[in-house]
């Protein structure tokens, strides 16, 4: 059964539910809300925020050990940008013209920012290009948030802005034709955002700063609506997901469709939502991200390429450690159940010396026995020492996997076979050329004896996913 933790966080507060999945769906847990002084993204107070992690933890810490966490984040707090880019230039090449253009738009200061990106469907009709969401956020912010949850000892599945939680609280109910405007508020930020062919595309965050909200909200989606439809012919909005109460939402309604002589069509939230104390969709939608497979994660993520990867690989060493601990103890146990044996034989003989002549049949069949159950303890003390050396074997082969894979090559599933002597690997990368690296560097490493990558097995130019098979000494 899969378990998810979504945290909100914003300067003043840190708001943070779980769910779990159950035959019907999903099963809300009842979300908290807790006050802290966490500042701006120019002056974080990242020790409140870890103070406050801690005690959340430690009344939680079950839940936190099983379960793929996401962090959600103001949308200010990235700076948001489209860019396009030749499709015949490689990905090495897409890369470096992505963080190229990237720079020169962004008003953050080249080498203090994270530049990541998603390709989304090129709906503008500009031939033989490709289409990036790119997101750029400073990097002493975000590799300070995620020092934090390390030292807290949470780790990350993925950090996205509250624009991509909401969105998905509502995907589900919207097919990949639909042009979609979301619209939401949170602490007073207003947050607008444009979905075309499935894609989250653009989105607007201000403070409504007016004594007059309502209008200030309307007036903002004219300006967003006017701004997209710039230079798009035959562009319209098909639904709106308007997340207010219900008196306000149809307000909201007619007052548009009288400006802006529009027949507006809501959507809601996807039904799986609707359940008892889902009522925050940004919290509800980043669950729902929690749930989803990582190699299936295509979502633009705003953590440093490898943090997550290495997150995994944290937890696959831990279990392995519990599982060397489990059997040192065990073993422990067996042979001191096994000296008690012994202690208990050499007691019984000595008891039974005096009569040995009168009953030496009787002796024969008992001293049998006792023969028989050393026998298996023997056994049983044997099995352990072997889980024992399996669980060394394995750590270390996960080590030299580690040591051999480029930064960002992702590594999703790795099957061990000790019988066999053989492990397989399956993951995705940047490129092929970093796949074929990893592949000669697992072969220049003396503990594998012959080391298999099927071409087939890479089966896209970007992003694209590998299999390989070794063998071992």
């Amino acid at each position: 059964m899969k378990h998810a933790i979504a945290i909100q966080l914003d300067e003043k507060s840190l708001n943070i539910q779980d769910a779990r999945e159950g035959k019907k769906g999903f099963i809300f847990g009842k979300p908290l809300s807790v006050k802290l002084e966490f500042g701006n993204i120019k002056e974080p107070n990242f020790d409140n925020l870890h103070s406050v992690l801690l005690k959340i933890k430690k009344k939680n810490r079950r839940k936190f050990k099983k379960s793929f966490v996401v962090l959600t984040l103001p949308d200010r707090v990235v700076f948001y940008t489209n860019e396009f880019i030749p499709s015949s230039i490689s990905p090495k090449e897409i890369e470096d013209s992505i963080k190229l253009n990237a720079e020169l738009e962004t008003p953050i200061v080249k080498d203090e920012c994270v530049i990541h990106w998603q390709e989304i469907e090129n709906v503008r009709g500009e031939k033989g290009k490709k289409e990036f969401l790119v997101g750029v956020t400073p990097i002493n912010f975000i590799e300070g948030l995620i020092n934090t949850f390390k030292k807290t000892n949470i780790s990350l599945h993925a950090i996205e802005t509250f624009a991509f939680s909401h969105f998905r609280s509502v995907k589900e109910s919207v097919d990949k034709e639909t042009n979609l405007l979301g619209v939401y508020v949170i602490n007073n930020e207003l947050s607008i955002y444009v979905v075309e062919a499935g894609n989250l595309r653009f989105i607007q965050n201000e403070k409504i700063e007016t004594k007059t909200p309502f209008e200030f909200v309307e007036q903002a989606i004219i300006r967003v609506l006017s701004y997209y439809f710039a230079g798009k012919k035959n562009f319209k909005i098909d639904s709106f997901y308007l997340d207010f109460n219900e008196s306000t939402k149809k307000a909201l309604t007619i007052k548009l469709q009288q400006d802006l002589s529009l027949d507006i069509q809501l959507v809601d939230k996807n039904e799986r939502f609707s359940k008892e104390n889902a009522s925050n969709m940004v919290l509800a939608g980043a669950l729902d991200r929690s749930f989803t497979d990582q190699i299936n994660d295509v979502d633009i993520s705003l953590m440093p390429f490898g943090v997550r990867e290495e997150y995994i690989r944290e937890k696959n060493y831990i279990f392995l450690d519990t599982i060397a601990n489990i059997s040192v103890t065990l073993a422990l146990v067996i042979i001191g159940i096994f000296i008690s044996v012994l202690v208990f034989v050499y007691k019984y003989e000595s008891n039974i010396d005096g009569s040995i002549s009168l009953n030496i049949a009787g002796q024969s069949q008992k001293s049998g026995e006792i023969e028989k159950r050393a026998e298996e303890f023997n056994a049983q003390v044997s099995r352990i020492k072997n889980f024992e050396n399996n669980a060394i074997f394995v750590d270390q082969y996960l080590k030299d996997i580690n040591d051999a894979a480029p930064k960002n090559t992702k590594v999703a599933k790795i099957e061990i076979d000790s019988l066999k002597r053989s492990i397989v690997i399956d993951g995705n990368s940047n490129t092929r050329d970093e796949i074929l690296a990893f592949k000669e560097a697992l072969k220049n490493n003396k503990s594998f004896i012959e080391v298999d990558l099927p071409l087939s097995s890479i089966e896209q130019k970007n992003n694209p996913i590998f299999k390989i098979n070794i063998k071992i000494k």
